[in-house]
């Protein structure tokens, strides 16, 4: 399949709460389509780079409405199977508001995503012609046969010379198959490239013990964290995390890390003093982080990428950053008074 990027996850329905009301006084819930890695596709789509999305869905309306949206956006669901076993993953999100933080529920048992087993997908014939490959720690979360498909697809992606990439997102209501983690994803991670998390996740989902502190004020705090990472896993060429400060809900000052070769590259922080929606800010963040790597930006470049690419999915509802490569430079560039563009 000939597309630079190829990304594997499940793909979700969201129902959400509208005006920040709390679940139990809301009368109706908006919908949305996402999933982490989908959420990723849409972004560097709309980029400019060429993605397919590899999943599994049940073959009904709410499904192609899922993939027509995603097909809207540029992105390739040919890969995407069509099952009558199993239904589409939901998960429900209460939105905060000032101190009050948002609340997800998942309701993704027994999905098509869920039910897939190892062979089912022609991995070669996918990622034939292709030089990315992405997953999150949410896919192999969901349930074993999700995560033998996970290390299945990325070992066969570093196999075949792709660039691999994992988003630790570690989702602490998921899990709950009998696995933990730390038995599941170094698996994943010893066929990557690209590893985002931030090192308290690391040591959750990678069983590490690398140092840990409670709130990162720069880039060079991550410096000892990531060079112990590097030992255990020497495969790792660039490891990256946001560097968030919560003022409130609605409130956070956000940057970025980004290490390579002992070396730590630093965005400069983003005061964002009215957030629409925080989800999908760490996807749009990794789809920016890929974006530079993969057309071989240099690294101050990729890492003030994929913070703005972060900041401005965080002004928009809905699970994936919909901005252009030409809108996200020229906002790196200085354009983020919000005046009207006239």
């Amino acid at each position: 399949m000939n597309t630079q990027v190829v990304t594997f996850g499940e793909i979700l329905l969201r129902l959400s709460t509208k005006n920040s009301e709390l679940f139990q006084q809301s009368n109706e819930l908006q919908t949305h389509y996402g999933g982490s890695e989908a959420n990723v596709a849409v972004s560097l789509s709309r980029m400019g780079l060429s993605t397919t999305i590899v999943s599994a869905v049940p073959d009904n309306e709410l499904s192609e409405g899922a993939l027509s949206t995603f097909r809207k956006h540029g992105v390739n669901t040919n890969a995407v199977i069509r099952t009558d076993k199993g239904r589409l993953g939901l998960y429900f999100l209460e939105q905060g508001a000032a101190i009050r933080g948002s609340k997800v529920i998942y309701d993704r048992g027994g999905s098509s995503f869920a039910l897939l087993k190892k062979d089912s997908i022609n991995w070669k014939e996918i990622l034939k012609d292709s030089s990315w490959f992405h997953i999150s720690g949410i896919s192999p979360a969901v349930s074993q046969s999700a995560a033998d498909v996970s290390i299945e697809a990325t070992r066969i992606a570093k196999e075949m010379g792709l660039k691999v990439s994992v988003d630790l997102n570690f989702r602490n209501q998921l899990w709950k198959y009998g696995k933990a983690p730390k038995e599941v994803m170094p698996e994943i991670v010893k066929h990557s490239d690209v590893l985002l998390g931030d090192p308290a996740s690391i040591n959750t989902m990678l069983g590490t013990s690398i140092p840990t502190m409670d709130y990162y004020a720069s880039a060079n705090d991550l410096l000892p964290s990531y060079e112990i990472l590097q030992e255990v896993f020497p495969n790792l060429e660039h490891i990256a995390m946001t560097l968030r400060t919560v003022k409130s809900t609605n409130h956070n000052v956000v940057g970025g890390a980004l290490f390579h070769q002992g070396k730590m590259y630093n965005a400069k922080a983003v005061n964002v003093t009215a957030i629409v929606e925080r989800i999908g800010g760490g996807d749009a963040f990794m789809a920016g982080l890929i974006y530079g790597l993969i057309t071989n930006k240099n690294l101050d470049y990729t890492i003030n990428y994929a913070t703005i690419a972060s900041v401005l999915k965080m002004t928009i509802a809905g699970d994936a950053n919909f901005f252009s490569n030409k809108e996200i430079e020229s906002y790196m560039e200085g354009d983020i008074q919000g005046k009207i563009k006239r």
